[in-house]
């Protein structure tokens, strides 16, 4: 499984590439001081996703991470 500290560098990373520094920090700053909705945040995330393409992910996703903890 991937360590917090690893997920939070790799969406620094990513971030960054999409931003640039100056636009990742202004996001995060925006996120740190809006007091959002988790179901508005919830329906962006899976716009356009049916259920069975939301289940298809997580499961590749679950597979992945085991198969990291049982080569580890």
């Amino acid at each position: 499984m991937t360590s917090e500290t690893e997920i939070r560098n790799r969406g620094m990373d990513a971030l960054i590439a999409g931003l640039g520094r100056e636009e990742a920090q202004r996001f995060l700053q925006l996120l740190a001081n809006d007091r959002s909705d988790y179901t508005v945040w919830r329906k962006y995330l899976f716009h356009g996703m049916t259920i069975d393409e939301i289940n298809n992910e997580a499961k590749e996703l679950w597979e992945k991470n085991n198969r990291k903890e049982s080569v580890s």
